[in-house]
């Protein structure tokens, strides 16, 4: 799970950093409550870690539970590549 971790967290740090005052996130803070990603920069995840990590992502896994935090990125993605 530590490149699938480390892969996300690049991602997702990158795209703190193109904010304004963009700053380090914790890999358990929530991503939605910090304004790094909305219902469309999930898409624009989703399409980053299929490409990425070879997964398919289906629609009714496209859920905030999922997509909240670095940490829970990493686990959902990890557990679809060991299935």
């Amino acid at each position: 799970m530590t490149k699938v971790l480390d892969g996300v967290r690049e991602y997702i740090q990158g795209k703190s950093a193109a904010r304004p005052g963009g700053q380090p996130v914790a890999d358990e803070q929530s991503l939605f409550r910090l304004g790094i990603i909305d219902s469309m920069g999930v898409f624009e995840i989703v399409t980053f870690l299929e490409d990425r990590f070879g997964v398919e992502i289906h629609d009714e896994e496209i859920l905030r539970k999922n997509f909240d935090s670095i940490q829970r990125i990493a686990q959902f993605v990890s557990a679809k590549m060991t299935a």
